[in-house]
């Protein structure tokens, strides 16, 4: 399951007040059904960086495909 951004905010304070770690923090909010890998992650990420967000993506950005758009190529020749 994808921790919100609510809860990075959460996990980043109690990594730095209290030392959680992943399974202190799956024990902690054991209705959040997280996996032992995202808790993890996001820890490293905390620890490398000091952050929790997340890195902007290198390459293409993704097109919208709209119905707007999809108009727009259709009366094209």
């Amino acid at each position: 399951m994808v921790i919100s951004s609510e809860d990075h905010v959460l996990i980043k304070v109690l990594r730095r007040e209290k030392g959680y770690g992943s399974k202190k923090l799956l024990d902690e909010f054991l209705n959040k059904a997280w996996s032992m890998t995202s808790p993890k992650r996001l820890l490293r990420k905390i620890d490398a960086s000091g952050l929790t967000d997340m890195k902007r993506k290198s390459g293409r950005k993704h097109t919208i495909r709209t119905a707007e758009n999809v108009e727009v190529v259709k009366r094209c020749p």
